[in-house]
């Protein structure tokens, strides 16, 4: 579970759930940190974590595994770059205001 949203591109690599807290106040993603939202558990209050909780712990419900494996694949193919790599680029970009989204 986080609020860290360059946490979700560092940890797709182990393809493992997260729950991805989102604020009302949220200024929301860039358009590669949307697909990133695509392919992790999202709450935006208490009743969303305990129903993502349940479906992952008590029913083993990972049902967006496929998808973040896909976006791994196509992120591997298409760049040729390691995650950490392909986030300086991201980064890099931010900082010389060059994000177009």
């Amino acid at each position: 579970i986080t609020d860290c949203n360059s946490f979700l591109y560092e940890y797709l690599p182990a393809n493992k759930p997260i729950i991805h807290l989102i604020s009302e106040h949220s200024i929301g993603f860039n358009e590669f940190g949307k697909q990133l939202e695509n392919v992790f558990y999202i709450a935006r209050n208490k009743q969303e974590i305990l129903h993502n909780l349940n479906n992952l712990i008590i029913n083993k419900d990972d049902y967006l595994k496929t998808e973040r494996e896909i976006l791994i694949q196509n992120i591997s193919k298409l760049n040729k770059k390691s995650v950490a790599e392909l986030e300086e680029d991201e980064l890099l970009k931010l900082i010389k205001g060059e994000d177009n989204d």
